[in-house]
């Protein structure tokens, strides 16, 4: 008996990597488990993928309940997932190639699937996989292994599953910079624009003509090559940050961006 348990087994194994190398079949939304002679029946599950501020949620319908569930998903996805068994993250375990949770899935599951990682959850009938929003999700093909005795498995798939790579994301922004308004002690407001990546200080416009406050000068902005070290007298002024104060020797009067704008503050 023991022997025909595992030549099934193998067989069921086999049949993984068959639906987890079919990449051009359509995107699954349900599938019907496939008996290996056992008394357990037929397990059927049905998936509703959700995109919800910038994840994609799958929801797994299992029925009947199963004791056990293992699910491949994309490798080194662990620290990004948030698994959930009937909406509690109770007793669920990432685990990656060559390695189980309780002794699931089964040591032979890895013996020809060294490309993934996978979920394994407790019993239930309602499990779910959300993670970061996927690319081309209908292209996201996956197994199950439900368990439903301690030694008894069965396969179901190709279903729609987390495995294909996040969308993807470019080094750097589009935004170049930006713009805001400050105001200073002597009522001057200025047009100030940092740089999107650094927030470095690149330039300032005045927006008010004359400051509020005696002696109510003019709103000026001055433009020199490295004129906060010649004016203070230091060696190096540091690059001014949106959303820091300037620099300034005494109260009032003139402020600095280094390396070049000087400006009545």
């Amino acid at each position: 008996m023991e022997t025909r348990k595992s030549l099934l087994f193998s067989a069921g194994v086999v049949a993984i990597v068959a639906l987890l190398a079919a990449t051009n079949v359509f995107a699954q939304l349900s599938c019907t488990s496939k008996t290996t002679g056992e008394a357990a029946g037929v397990f059927t599950v049905t998936v509703n993928p959700v995109n919800q501020n910038g994840r994609t949620i799958y929801t797994y319908t299992v029925v009947p309940n199963v004791n056990k569930l293992f699910v491949y998903v994309k490798q080194g996805l662990g620290t990004d997932l948030v698994a959930l068994v009937g909406g509690s993250p109770s007793g669920i375990s990432y685990v990656t190639p060559h390695s189980t949770s309780a002794n699931f899935p089964p040591s032979e599951v890895w013996k020809v699937v060294h490309h993934q990682d996978g979920v394994v959850f407790p019993s239930g009938s309602i499990f779910t996989l959300d993670v970061p929003e996927r690319f081309k999700p209908e292209e996201g093909l996956t197994t199950l292994l439900l368990g439903f005795s301690n030694t008894t498995n069965q396969h179901c798939g190709p279903i729609l599953g987390p495995t294909t790579p996040e969308s993807p994301t470019f080094q750097g922004s589009p935004l170049v910079s930006t713009t805001s308004r400050q105001t200073f002690a002597n009522g001057c407001i200025y047009e100030v624009t940092a740089g999107e990546t650094d927030n470095i200080i690149t330039s300032m416009t005045a927006v008010t003509q004359f400051a509020t406050v005696a002696p109510f000068e003019e709103c000026t902005v001055t433009n020199s090559p490295n004129i906060c070290e010649q004016e203070l007298g230091i060696p190096f002024c540091p690059p001014g940050e949106l959303g820091r104060p300037p620099l300034q020797s005494v109260p009032g009067g003139d402020c600095y961006y280094p390396p070049n704008i000087k400006y009545k503050c």
